[in-house]
């Protein structure tokens, strides 16, 4: 910042260097609030709570696709344990009432 001509560049120069967007975000917003003049920590509550809102929401996406991505591993894996168990007495049954015969 002492570099730079004016602050609002250089925050702005920092955000894009990093490439990460959250960092954008807050640089983006301490320029606002230089430039502006509004209270930082007003601004700071606002966009940690946009922040946590919006990973909240990626959680909960996530968490709505998880029975799509389970339904194949339970088809391969547990319906077949289930068929053994609950099928396996009877088709020994089967098979020893028609082996005697």
């Amino acid at each position: 910042m002492r570099i730079a001509v004016d602050t609002q560049r250089a925050l702005n120069n920092l955000g894009k260097r990093t490439g990460l967007p959250t960092l954008k975000r807050v640089t983006a917003m301490l320029g606002q609030t230089i430039q502006f003049g509004t209270p930082l920590t007003e601004a700071l509550r606002v966009l940690s709570a946009e922040m946590r809102q919006e990973a909240l929401t990626r959680f909960e996406e996530r968490a709505a696709r998880l029975p799509v991505l389970m339904t194949i591993p339970m088809i391969v894996f547990i319906f077949p344990c289930i068929f053994i168990v609950i099928a396996g007495p009877s088709a020994i049954q089967i098979m020893q009432a028609f082996s005697h015969k």
